[in-house]
């Protein structure tokens, strides 16, 4: 049933059902894992993403926690790492227009489901794409031109 929900509502979708500590077990970047404390990945059990393309690409994702206590703890770790990029951005210009998209990232715990949404105008999402992603030259990733 999810599964027609999220073909019938998005352009691009995934859904997962396995614990996020499974899907993310083999990131080789010890401090990337650690951002998320006490084991919170452990206690997520579904995610799904759903991406809709068009003038405004809406970017939506719902992620199912073991209990209302860990949707909101997730949603107030992203709302930190947010914080975070936000003050280091002060001192890179071109993190800034990154950070000013994650500024418009609408967080919302509803018990134990975390609904997450984000709009991007289809100007500024290629714009995004042409400078490609940050950090990508130290991944070996070129920018799209």
């Amino acid at each position: 049933a999810k599964v027609q929900q999220l073909s019938r509502q998005y352009d691009c979708w995934l859904l997962s059902t396995a614990p996020a500590s499974t899907l993310l077990a083999d990131i080789p970047d010890p401090q990337l894992r650690a951002v998320m404390p006490g084991g919170l990945l452990e206690r997520i059990t579904e995610t799904s993403v759903g991406i809709r393309l068009g003038p405004e690409t809406l970017i939506e994702a719902e992620v199912l926690a073991r209990s209302e206590s860990d949707a909101s703890a997730l949603a107030d770790v992203l709302r930190l790492l947010v914080g975070i990029a936000q003050l280091n951005s002060q001192k890179d210009p071109k993190a800034a227009e990154y950070v000013a998209f994650l500024q418009k990232l609408s967080l919302k715990a509803e018990g134990n489901l975390l609904r997450m949404s984000l709009a991007i105008s289809e100007a500024d999402l290629e714009k995004l794409l042409r400078q490609g992603v940050v950090g990508a030259p130290q991944q070996g990733i070129r920018p799209l031109n």
